[in-house]
């Protein structure tokens, strides 16, 4: 099983509803069969942040990213504001020691890429 990590700071998105958030991630975790688990925690640590992970078997990796960004991050609504807001991360082959950073609200940051993806 593999973990993707969406760190949310909705104090960088104007108006960003995490209420919205909640449901347009819940909704697509509820959805796709290739999502087994999926949690969210709140909390502040120089700001709010929510953290939804969404668990997924490791076969699936590629096609749960290409998903994530098709309906979540390419959403009409929250799409934009999401990318100025969000961190994405995923468990890599070796846990967490070998993540790969897939988004982040700092287009400067260099990105790593998911094989398939």
């Amino acid at each position: 099983m593999r973990d993707f990590l969406v760190h949310l700071q909705p104090d960088r998105a104007d108006s960003l509803s995490v209420p919205l958030v909640k449901v347009l991630l819940s909704t697509f975790a509820a959805k796709n069969p290739m999502v087994v688990r999926f949690a969210f925690v709140a909390g502040r640590d120089r700001g709010p942040y929510v953290n939804f992970t969404l668990t997924c078997r490791a076969s699936d990796v590629a096609a749960v990213w290409r998903a994530l960004k098709r309906h979540v991050f390419a959403n009409p609504r929250l799409g934009p504001r999401l990318r100025r807001s969000c961190i994405t991360t995923c468990e890599g082959s070796r846990s967490w020691d070998s993540y790969l950073l897939l988004q982040h609200f700092d287009e400067n940051v260099e990105l790593d890429r998911v094989p398939g993806v």
